[in-house]
């Protein structure tokens, strides 16, 4: 297996690679910056991993690796905010979950915590062929805990979290010719397989979507819960969820 970045949490990686619980793809994203990159090439529309240091992916063959330094990072400051805006994540006000920060630098960056810093982007596509955004919609979610995408800081703007199921609402906008950057939240460790669709309104083609494109994200357990996680005990949240939308 390709481990594209720094690897850091190897030891934890082969324990859930025992356990059956990492994905069967050909490379591992530990670290730098990339984005799901929408393309449009030959009628169909399309999504993919574009990596500054790596290279291109297709989704089926890369698994997102979610560090365990990010989820110490957030029990150092008191894990979850207070206030409901958060309750979207799906665990209490001061519980730790794990993310894939919206920043890239500073003292919970992305960089300074070693994690992948993930972000958006339809530059690929020409602004005069399209006649709105690029809409991301989550399709399905499969994974021992709850999945969400948010943006913003103190009043957080939630896009995607299945605390209440999937809908039509669960969808994030992409500006033509854009690139942006979310917080990918997870409240388990293991392994998440997200499926996201993207449509848009073509000038020439008019409306187009892609197939369902499922992602692949791997959450590295605290070493004290490894044993827990050999037993199976994980715990899901339920709550509800309000959201804004671009």
């Amino acid at each position: 297996m390709k481990k594209v970045g720094q690897l850091v949490y190897g030891s934890m990686i082969s324990a859930l690679m025992l356990l059956g619980a990492t994905p069967a793809v050909a490379s591992l994203w530990t670290s730098g910056h990339g984005d799901l990159n929408v393309i449009y090439d030959g009628g169909e529309l399309s999504m993919g991993w574009k990596l500054d240091d790596g290279g291109d992916f297709s989704p089926g063959d890369l698994a997102v690796v979610v560090p365990q330094s990010t989820f110490d990072y957030l029990l150092s400051i008191g894990g979850r905010p207070a206030g409901s805006g958060w309750d979207l994540i799906g665990v209490a006000a001061g519980e730790g979950y794990w993310s894939l920060p919206q920043g890239d630098s500073g003292p919970g960056g992305a960089f300074t915590l070693g994690a992948p810093f993930v972000g958006i982007g339809a530059e690929d596509l020409r602004p005069a062929d399209w006649s709105g955004p690029i809409r991301l919609s989550l399709a399905a979610m499969s994974g021992p805990g709850h999945f969400s995408v948010v943006q913003g800081g103190f009043v957080p703007t939630f896009f995607m979290s299945t605390v209440d199921g999937i809908d039509g609402s669960d969808e994030y906008l992409i500006g033509i010719g854009g690139h942006d950057h979310v917080t990918w939240a997870f409240t388990a460790p293991g392994h998440y397989e997200v499926t996201l669709v993207a449509s848009g309104e073509h000038v020439a083609d008019g409306f187009v979507q892609s197939l369902p494109t499922t992602l692949h994200f791997q959450v590295i357990p605290e070493p004290s819960s490894i044993g827990l996680l050999m037993l199976g005990a994980v715990a899901l949240t339920r709550v509800r969820r309000s959201r804004r939308h671009l």
